[in-house]
């Protein structure tokens, strides 16, 4: 599951997918990712806070992290910011990552995710 604004990264998510034989469903809003980790069961949560009006997916990781305590989510931040970082990791974030660290991190993170060691 997948909640990405940013087309570049979108196409990146979308690589990785192919390349590893994974489908990822993208998600526009909250309710909606919500909703499919519910239904869907997906085996990770991607999600891209780095926009400017994303303030609104801290209350859902948190949610899906009250449900699904072990769900690997990996959230995406535009600066370096620790409170931004600690705020996600309390909400239930199991790996936050640089916007910059994106390309070399992800795969490895899908990939461990793969073989169950999150």
């Amino acid at each position: 599951m997948v909640f990405v604004e940013d087309p570049d990264l979108r196409t990146l998510i979308e690589e990785i997918a192919q390349e590893k034989q994974l489908d990822f469903h993208f998600a526009a809003q909250g309710e909606q990712l919500l909703q499919s980790v519910k239904t869907l069961r997906p085996m990770m949560m991607i999600a891209d806070l780095s926009g400017l009006n994303t303030e609104w997916l801290f209350k859902h990781i948190a949610e899906i992290a009250n449900l699904q305590p072990d769900f690997p989510i990996v959230a995406f931040l535009a600066s370096r910011e620790e409170g931004a970082r600690y705020r996600l990791e309390h909400a239930g974030c199991k790996m936050v990552l640089h916007k910059s660290e994106v390309e070399k991190k992800l795969p490895e993170a899908i990939e461990n995710v793969l073989k169950g060691r999150f």
